[in-house]
């Protein structure tokens, strides 16, 4: 990727797509012309190694909020459903070769619905990265079952190229259909959140690098928040709407518009409004025009 230009973050987005739509390429070679040798000794790690990646091109993607490509969920579908109808998604196999920590396809798979289902669109950047390195430490208390059962919060068809859903209703019938339950996931959650209240870390928990308790501590306290079993609510309801904004960035762009000057206004998309405020939809350029901190005006 070094002739990609933009931010480094922009940069691990594409390293990752590329990666992952490489693997998924050699998957589909693979199920034309790879024999049984290869399906039974090569293929596990095939698709553990597919399913990790997507799981990589969805976080960078996530550090700026989005878009997702739906690419990503159709992929990843299509991926569990070949290790489910082979039997080995629950078999364990080190990625990248003997000796290394094993996973699963079932487990790479979880942990892209899991890191989804935690709202990490609501996380800043180094809170995003603590959750991914959380959930690999709550794997053991999440199932993924056929039917809905008490405990259930999420479903998921990995025939259709869509993230998880809360459960609001059920969804049409379908043999792919599947649903989510992290209840025993969530009880070890909420034990870890009253260790970390007294301001401890346990050991063993690795996140990749040494973060104080209180900083690990909010981004807990919100994965358990809709992991619960009533996700929060919104003090005042969206109401749809489609229509356009202009927007200025910086002092001297606003204070131009204000005492009546030319100044170069961007148009941007309001997609709800509330009591509350508004939702507008805008492509990021990467000169870091727009971030945290920085003076902005729109007018509806």
């Amino acid at each position: 990727v070094k002739e990609h230009p933009g931010s480094l973050i922009e940069l691990g987005r594409e390293l990752f797509r590329r990666l992952a739509l490489g693997y998924m390429s050699c998957f589909e070679h693979a199920e034309d012309s790879g024999g049984k040798d290869f399906a039974k000794n090569s293929l596990p790690r095939l698709i553990v190694r597919l399913l990790r990646a997507h799981g990589q091109w969805l976080k960078w993607s996530q550090y700026r909020y989005g878009p997702l490509d739906p690419v990503i969920w159709q992929n990843l579908g299509v991926a569990n459903l070949a290790a489910v109808e082979a039997r080995f998604d629950t078999r364990a196999c080190a990625a990248y070769g003997e000796g290394r920590a094993e996973t699963s396809p079932e487990h790479e798979y979880l942990k892209a619905l899991l890191f989804q289902a935690s709202a990490v669109d609501h996380l800043r950047p180094q809170e995003v990265e603590i959750t991914e390195r959380l959930i690999p430490h709550l794997l053991a208390g999440v199932r993924l079952v056929r039917e809905v059962q008490p405990g259930a919060t999420h479903w998921i068809d990995p025939s259709r190229p869509m993230a998880p859903m809360r459960i609001a209703r059920l969804p049409e019938p379908s043999s792919s259909l599947r649903f989510l339950n992290m209840s025993k996931a969530l009880a070890t959650l909420n034990e870890l959140v009253a260790t970390v209240e007294k301001g401890e870390l346990p050991d063993g928990l690795d996140l990749g690098t040494a973060y104080p308790p209180k900083v690990v501590l909010p981004v807990l306290q919100h994965i358990a928040t809709y992991w619960a079993p009533r996700p929060p609510t919104r003090a005042f309801p969206r109401h749809p709407v489609r229509t356009g904004a202009r927007s200025v960035v910086g002092f001297s762009q606003v204070h131009g518009q204000l005492s009546g000057r030319e100044t170069a206004a961007v148009s941007w998309q309001i997609t709800d409004v509330s009591r509350g405020g508004f939702c507008v939809r805008v492509r990021l350029r990467d000169d870091g025009t727009l971030r945290l901190g920085a003076l902005l005006a729109i007018q509806p």
